[in-house]
């Protein structure tokens, strides 16, 4: 179990999140508490313990946020990608980094404004990087990689997580 201020400074220096730059930070996590997407306080005077899950829950969704994906299409991945995201993370870390891929039009659903649910308009998977290849081909023109190891490793040597 870990603080608040544990698992913010875990994501901070994750994503090297200098000092100067900590007000928006946290003002991105209000976001992700408001809607719905982190866990937020249950009250004044009430603290909350975050479990690893709710760790790597803030970690991944600072991932899309690093590509610039907005918070309510990131709370639809997770809804749509969840499982495929933290499954990477349970077990010890892979001797071969596995590499989550999404291709999403989010321009385009945008600028259409298509409404609902991404499944169906998001290709996405987790795959070994060694396999990576199999995943880009000649009509692909975008296409978003995270190293959901790299990630493992990366907030457990902050958190001292034991993968197990």
């Amino acid at each position: 179990m870990f603080k608040y201020s544990q698992i913010e400074s875990a994501i901070a220096a994750v994503h090297r999140i200098a000092a100067d730059a900590m007000d928006t930070f946290r003002g991105r996590v209000k976001n992700f508490q408001r809607i719905g997407i982190v866990p937020s306080s249950p009250g004044k005077g009430q603290r909350i313990k975050y479990t690893v899950d709710d760790a790597i829950r803030w970690a991944i969704c600072f991932e899309f946020a690093e590509v610039g994906i907005p918070p309510a299409e990131i709370k639809s991945l997770l809804r749509v990608c969840g499982w495929h995201l933290f499954r990477s993370f349970k077990g010890p870390i892979q001797d071969e980094d596995q590499i989550f891929y999404l291709r999403g039009e989010f321009l385009q659903w945008h600028l259409n404004r298509e409404t609902g649910d991404l499944v169906g308009r998001a290709t996405f998977g987790v795959v070994p990087v060694s396999r990576l290849g199999d995943v880009i081909n000649s009509d692909l023109t975008r296409l978003i990689l995270i190293n959901l190891t790299l990630l493992k490793r990366e907030l457990g040597n902050e958190l001292d997580i034991e993968w197990a």
